[in-house]
């Protein structure tokens, strides 16, 4: 049993030429932490956001943080 996409992994499929590798390094951090926000196992902290949503910008310019993540709590 397949677990629903989250927010972040649909919009890597819907950009195959921006994979998990490839965001990571442009937003400076591993693959790994990233595949942990794009699964919720972590929430990113307010500089991360800010360079998660600069890079994806590029593609969906009125990306928001609740787009990708949820609500802000």
């Amino acid at each position: 049993m397949n677990a629903k996409p989250t927010p972040l992994q649909r919009f890597l499929e819907r950009h195959p030429d921006l994979d998990q590798a490839t965001l990571a390094a442009k937003i400076g951090t591993s693959q790994g932490y990233l595949s942990q926000l794009a699964s919720r196992k972590r929430r990113p902290s307010v500089g991360m956001v800010n360079r998660v949503l600069a890079v994806l910008r590029r593609y969906e310019p009125d990306l928001t943080y609740d787009d990708l993540f949820g609500k802000a709590a």
